[in-house]
């Protein structure tokens, strides 16, 4: 049974060995593990079943994995299934993919594949046919048919392209901002497909500030961008601020890509007072000094001048007079 299949957007080779050399894997259920009807294509000549290099390759490499749906015995020539793996797949921009054609007739008079991009077939079995489609630039459809006893069945796979983000770039502007004033946060990711597929969200530190999606994207790559207007918190002065595109593909078969944009700090500082204001407070506690230091000036002046019209007499004699009284 197969125990690993293609991912998408792969090139179905094992890692490490020459592009010469390496098999490709696909996935094919219905057909018995031992060496059976038809052959697969030689690579430079070399003997069938063989890498470049001369090893024995196992019976599993030759002949590639179960295809998911074509399984138990084979099929009648008059009920029989055609299955195309994957069924949905996207591609990078570019890029290739192995694809599989299997059917459950035991013996079909013919079988193939059919699609507008260019194609290498890889391996035929009676039963199964694996090809290559490469320079994958366009969404596009495929079809794998088999005939059996003069009847034709068919199946279908959707290929999906999509521009990964390769790029994620954000800006805080201004840098400098004080508490209490405002400042703007900007992401943009530039040559990316599809666009609804993809979210851009803003972070500080760990915590998500913003998201933004898109709608009504047509399948080439755009330039997608958000910005968002934040005012500046004493606390924002203590983290970093990123932006991350994450485009999700698994409705189609793929994967989710992330991609996220380098760090950027923002400098908060403390607001200063207001220079009118400080005016104006200097004015009104110079004004106040001067007013206290007039009354205090104008008191001391009326004693003295009191003091002189009466004379130091006048005081002896009130004294006299209380002390008679006292007396009395």
């Amino acid at each position: 049974m197969c125990t690993r299949c293609l991912s998408s957007g792969g090139d179905g080779l094992e890692e490490g060995q020459p592009a010469s050399g390496r098999q490709p894997r696909g996935c094919l259920l219905g057909l018995d593990a031992r060496p059976g009807q038809g052959s697969r294509v030689k690579e430079q000549n070399e003997p069938l079943g063989q890498h470049a290099s001369g090893g024995q390759l196992p019976w599993a490499e030759r002949r590639g994995h179960p295809l998911p749906g074509v399984s138990g015995p084979p099929g009648s020539a008059e009920e029989f299934e055609v299955r195309i793996y994957p069924e949905q797949l996207v591609v990078e921009h570019g890029g290739s993919q192995v694809i599989n054609c299997s059917t459950t007739c035991p013996r079909p008079n013919t079988g193939g594949m059919e699609t507008n991009l260019n194609k290498t077939l890889l391996v035929k079995e009676t039963q199964w046919i694996q090809y290559e489609v490469f320079g994958v630039s366009q969404n596009t459809v495929l079809q794998c048919y088999f005939t059996c006893s003069q009847k034709q069945l068919s199946a279908h796979g959707n290929i999906s392209v999509f521009y990964p983000p390769k790029e994620v770039l954000m800006t805080v502007q201004p840098i400098w901002v004080t508490v209490g004033e405002s400042f703007i946060i900007e992401c943009r990711v530039p040559d990316v497909a599809p666009l609804e597929k993809l979210t851009l969200t803003l972070f500080r530190g760990n915590e998500s500030l913003h998201q933004q999606t898109f709608e009504g994207a047509t399948a080439g790559p755009q330039e997608a961008m958000t910005t968002y207007n934040r005012t500046a918190h004493r606390e924002d002065g203590r983290y970093n601020f990123s932006c991350e595109a994450k485009l999700d593909l698994k409705s189609r078969g793929g994967t989710v890509i992330c991609k996220k944009s380098k760090s950027q700090g923002l400098e908060i500082h403390e607001p200063k007072p207001d220079k009118q204001m400080v005016i104006i407070i200097a004015v009104v506690s110079v004004l106040l000094s001067l007013f206290v230091t007039s009354v205090l000036l104008c008191f001391a002046f009326g004693q003295q001048w009191h003091q002189r019209r009466r004379g130091s007499y006048g005081v002896q004699s009130a004294w006299r007079r209380l002390r008679r009284a006292y007396r009395a």
